[in-house]
């Protein structure tokens, strides 16, 4: 809860000084046209965003440190649910059963056959050994590994530093459900 607030805090903050930072080159955002226009501000005007200015700037340093503690924060947990979710996504797609058989019966998960002389004289019955191939791990990894329906973050790195940096809310590995009845 400490980290949304110092979060908006912080966003608010970055939005308000870049806003009077814009008061002050005689500048102001057009909300209908999307863009940043000219503007003529009176002296009454310019002393109020003066001394917001001024405020917002010596508090940003705080505000910052703040920022920073619980995003560090925040970061780590998300790390850790990453990692978590990269685990579990490895225990469901990894064929235990098929790996079990490999190690244990080798001879159940064939990669083909092959064929040994054993009496090779002339004027008699040929012997042959038929040996069974076993799959190697690597084969049987591949062959039997189930596909994954996770959600990885859509997020490139630019982007996490832009949204760390600007001060916005950072939810990596959640994706829309949907409910059914």
């Amino acid at each position: 809860m400490a980290a949304e607030s110092t979060l908006r805090l912080y966003c608010l903050k970055i939005y308000g000084l870049s806003s009077l930072w814009r008061l002050f080159r005689g500048k102001k955002w057009n909300v209908l046209r999307q863009r940043v226009d000219s503007c003529s501000y009176d002296l009454d005007q310019l002393f109020i965003g003066t001394l917001l200015f001024t405020i917002l700037l010596f508090l940003l340093p705080t505000t910052a440190l703040y920022y920073l503690v619980f995003t560090l924060l925040r970061l780590g947990v998300v790390l850790f649910q990453g990692v978590l979710h990269l685990s579990v996504d490895f225990i469901n797609s990894f064929p235990l059963f098929a790996m079990g058989l490999r190690v244990c019966r080798p001879y159940r998960l064939a990669e083909g056959v092959k064929f040994r002389v054993l009496c090779d004289e002339p004027g008699t019955a040929l012997h042959l050994l038929m040996e069974i191939n076993p799959l190697k791990c690597s084969t049987v990894v591949q062959t039997y590994r189930t596909p994954t329906y996770s959600c990885y973050p859509k997020d490139s790195w630019a982007a996490l530093v832009k949204k760390l940096f600007v001060g916005e809310l950072i939810y990596p590995w959640r994706h829309k459900t949907t409910k059914t009845d």
